[in-house]
């Protein structure tokens, strides 16, 4: 299954390369109105391939893996809005960096590749989750279908990362590997630092495991978030604001989208994918209160986030899937978990039944 998933993503990355200048410049999407094109033009060359009128993520995360250590922060400063913010997501960029050793163009595609490396783990984590909670196998495809992988490996963004990171938090917690389950949610809290959320509610599900495990699950993570984050503040200086991405009023995103864009200028699509994020969101709050798997408390927190999201997410219909991507492999396992009549205990028997004689 990871295999077949990787190399669908592989055939489109081949596609989509050879019909945009035969390079990787493309993923990055650059934008004539932005700032950071110029910079683009002066690292990678006048050529540079521009297809938005408005940078998107992935070149933030390209100037982070140019240095992601911040050794000269000076570049996130200029080049990125709330480079803070940007720089606290460090493990993709990280991960993508030592593609440089080949030069600026390696570095490109570096980001690219470190993608297709995601859906192949993502794919045999997937897999080997559904196998443990009893799934039938066809489950195993639940992260590559999912259309956050499809959106992050054409955006050169971070958010596939962050669902095999907490892919592999609850295949572990299943399978009682605590210090695999502490490594895979640092991961996770370094890739977005939301991740945290769900860590939280996956040690609030686990309710036969001790508690000072399901504490370190929380703690070990929070702790070097927090410890990259001041670091982040030592070494960037930045006069706007962090999180954007959520309100304080329920549905005020919503409305504002309807007032701003969606109506005045017609873009119902993008209108009917924010109205398809309540519709799933709504299904996994039911089935968390119906049936409290693992898998269901891992995709609670996104779900319940879903009121409180802003214009700007809810505007774009790639953004409102990056904002419950995360909950929809977890939703797809539990459903098709049941479907298939089996569910394996969060933990193991201590000693077989005895057999009546």
């Amino acid at each position: 299954m990871a295999l077949i998933g990787v190399g669908v993503y592989l055939a489109l990355v081949v596609v989509l390369a050879a019909t945009h200048g035969g390079n990787a410049e493309w993923f990055m999407k650059f934008g004539t109105d932005s700032s950071v094109t110029a910079y683009g033009r002066e690292v990678l060359g006048p050529d540079l391939v521009v297809p938005f009128d408005e940078a998107q993520d992935g070149t933030a995360f390209w100037v982070q893996a140019r240095d992601p250590l911040l050794t000269d922060p000076a570049a996130m400063e200029a080049y990125t809005d709330r480079p803070q913010y940007r720089a606290d997501r460090v493990l993709y960029p990280l991960l993508a960096a030592p593609f440089a050793l080949g030069g600026e163009q390696g570095l490109v595609w570096g980001l690219v590749v470190v993608n297709l490396g995601v859906v192949f783990a993502g794919g045999y984590l997937t897999a080997r989750l559904a196998q443990q909670i009893g799934a039938p196998a066809g489950a195993g495809y639940a992260f590559a279908a999912n259309p956050l992988v499809l959106a992050s490996v054409v955006l050169d963004v971070a958010d596939a990362l962050a669902v095999v990171a907490l892919v592999a938090v609850v295949l572990a917690v299943r399978r009682e590997r605590w210090a695999w389950a502490v490594v895979a949610a640092v991961a996770a809290v370094l890739t977005k630092e939301a991740g945290i959320l769900v860590i939280g509610a996956v040690a609030l599900g686990a309710t036969t495991a001790p508690w000072r495990r399901r504490f370190a699950l929380v703690a070990v993570p929070g702790v070097v978030l927090a410890a990259w984050a001041a670091y982040v503040r030592l070494r960037v200086d930045s006069r706007t604001t962090g999180v954007e991405e959520v309100t304080v009023v329920p549905f005020g995103g919503f409305s504002q989208a309807w007032r701003l864009a969606w109506a005045p200028q017609g873009q119902w699509g993008a209108a009917m994918i924010a109205g398809l994020l309540v519709v799933v969101a709504v299904v996994i709050v039911v089935r968390w209160w119906r049936r409290r798997t693992l898998e269901l408390w891992a995709a609670l927190p996104f779900a319940l986030l879903v009121p409180f999201l802003s214009g700007q997410v809810v505007h774009w219909g790639t953004n409102s899937v990056r904002a419950i991507g995360p909950s929809l492999t977890f939703l797809v396992l539990d459903v098709m978990a049941e479907r298939h009549g089996t569910r394996r205990p969060l933990t193991r028997p201590t000693a077989p039944p005895v057999r009546a004689t």
